[in-house]
């Protein structure tokens, strides 16, 4: 027969490293501990929770790891226990609503800075981007997207408004 090991203590070690430094703002390595989690067991929805929210909020405007991060959090949902699923959810809408918005502030605030037609271009790409990927997640799972519209469109209004400013007081200092 087969012989199957107990790796239970070796995952609780990872999983407690992983979430050290995750708390200690080391996303890269909290998520190479959930890496050598999954690896051992790849139905572990902690560690594929934890990998979700490192992978999103590695992300930067030319490397946006949102795909990845949802992912993730899929895995961390169809994995959990049964009694788990709803908690786990309401996790991954809160998680995810965080990382849409602060993916979308920094390109707001990018054209805030530097109001030129492609970083506004960039702000309504990643804004219907951002929307598809909460749509999707409302659709395969039942999560929530409260408040993610009225969030968005605060954001977007202010890097128009200081793009606006930014653009003013140029052309006011020239002439």
């Amino acid at each position: 027969g087969t012989v199957k090991v107990d790796d239970t203590e070796k995952i609780e070690n990872y999983y407690t490293m992983a979430e050290n430094a995750y708390e200690s703002n080391n996303t890269s390595e909290a998520e190479n501990y959930c890496n050598k989690i999954i690896e051992i067991e790849p139905k572990y929805y902690k560690a594929w929770l934890l990998k979700g929210r490192c992978a999103g909020w590695q992300s930067t405007l030319s490397n946006i790891r949102i795909d990845e991060s949802i992912n993730c959090f899929t895995r961390a949902i169809e994995n959990s226990p049964e009694a788990e699923k709803e908690n786990i959810k309401k996790i991954v809408s809160k998680e995810v609503g965080s990382l849409l918005i602060a993916i979308l502030r920094l390109s707001a605030n990018r054209f805030g800075s530097y109001p030129t037609s492609k970083n506004a271009d960039e702000v309504l790409v990643n804004l219907n981007r951002l929307k598809l990927v909460y749509l999707g997640l409302l659709t395969k799972h039942g999560i929530s997207a409260e408040g993610f519209n009225e969030n968005a469109g605060m954001i977007v209004n202010k890097g128009a408004v200081d793009g606006w400013h930014k653009v003013y007081n140029d052309f006011k200092s020239k002439h």
